[in-house]
């Protein structure tokens, strides 16, 4: 059942502007309620305040004006501020665009009532209410159970797109710079250089092998820089979270809700394996359990048609790795001003660095990249001698 959607002035902004008339509509429009039942009364209070960095979210408690089968209460999400950034608009674009057209990814989705923007950019989301706030923290390591549950669940989502004509009808999947818009590689240096600078700053002496990373990219760009960019070279291409951590799932018996999908997109399925594996553990407890999540991963897409042999799956994580540089080092100056700002912000900051410098190391990726650089930049060299 797709929600209600709205791209008019007709979208509350925030909790007090959820009113009684408005949830009615929007519930009898979802088939949530019928035409002779009435939402009589709302109460609202703000939840997991210290976990949403880019949203606000709300639940809605709701008495009805006669018996129903209706939930009792709901959870709204509201942007963070007055205007969103013009960089990160497409995010939030993307989340309601989702909602409204991808009715069953293959994974566990809270039930959306309503996903809306306006003409200000202004966006709402009504979702469905799990319950309790008592989700799992993001900032200690995941549990086996949660980890074979929530790799099950990739699975199932990566086969069910993988490499399907489906994802090609879906525009807004792309990013700003897709399909030829132009980017100023100027801005792009300046924006890289003073983001190596300030992540060797804040990082470099607790993540040197990022801090190479960021080094060796800056050489590339300064080089090239049409040609820094995240790259898919795995030869697959499938629906992807994009930010697999534990604040943005809910575990319900022995299945996995998920919640957050601004960072939706297609691509290479490894990049949501291998932020899971960055982002969810202690390097320590990753290197204890990581053999058995990628065999779990490999066989449970081979129960579903699809074959990922193991060795390549971890040569794919390996150049991924690369990308989550390029990502959390190139663009340092922006996150860690505006997404990771906060207290709790910074703490899943530093724990996701440390996630990534850990697979850095035991991946061998400096190593990798230096090899693979000196030719890379040889032959960037040599084509413009030659005028190429």
């Amino acid at each position: 059942m797709n929600p209600a959607t709205s791209e008019s002035a007709d979208l509350p902004i925030t909790p007090e502007s959820v009113t009684v008339e408005w949830l009615t509509d929007v519930l009898r429009r979802s088939n949530c309620i019928d035409t002779e039942t009435s939402v009589a009364g709302i109460e609202w209070q703000q939840i997991a305040e210290d976990v949403a960095f880019t949203s606000s979210l709300f639940r809605f408690s709701v008495r009805y004006s006669a018996a129903t089968h209706a939930p009792n209460s709901f959870v709204g999400k509201f942007q963070n501020g007055e205007v969103i950034p013009e960089r990160w608009l497409h995010l939030v674009r993307k989340e309601v665009c989702f909602y409204g057209e991808v009715e069953d990814p293959g994974v566990g989705i809270p039930r959306c009532h309503f996903a809306g923007i306006d003409a200000l950019n202004h966006v709402f989301l009504l979702l469905e209410d799990l319950g309790s706030e008592d989700g799992p923290d993001q900032l200690i390591s995941a549990t086996r159970e949660q980890s074979a549950i929530v790799i099950g669940a990739l699975a199932r989502l990566h086969a069910k797109w993988w490499n399907h004509s489906d994802l090609a009808g879906f525009s807004w999947l792309g990013s700003p710079g897709d399909g030829g818009a132009t980017i100023d590689q100027t801005a792009k240096l300046t924006e890289f250089v003073e983001s190596v600078a300030e992540f060797n700053f804040a990082f470099a002496e607790s993540c040197p092998h990022t801090k190479q990373m960021g080094e060796i990219l800056l050489d590339f760009l300064q080089a090239s820089p049409a040609q820094v960019r995240s790259t898919n070279a795995t030869g697959n291409s499938t629906l992807r979270h994009g930010d697999v951590r534990l604040d943005n799932l809910r575990f319900v018996g022995s299945d996995v809700v998920f919640f957050d999908w601004q960072l939706v997109s297609r691509g290479p399925a490894v990049a949501d394996l291998t932020f899971w594996l960055c982002c969810n553990y202690r390097p320590e407890d990753r290197r204890a359990c990581e053999q058995d999540i990628l065999e779990e991963y490999s066989r449970e897409l081979k129960k579903h048609g699809v074959d990922y042999p193991l060795k390549k799956l971890k040569a794919d994580i390996r150049f991924q790795l690369i990308g989550r540089c390029l990502d959390r080092v190139g663009s340092f100056s922006v996150i860690s001003e505006t997404l990771f700002a906060g207290d709790r912000g910074k703490q899943f900051l530093a724990y996701d660095l440390q996630g990534l410098e850990g697979m850095l190391v035991d991946y061998k990726v400096v190593r990798y990249c230096r090899v693979f650089g000196f030719f890379l930049l040889s032959y960037i060299k040599i084509r413009r001698l030659l005028g190429l």
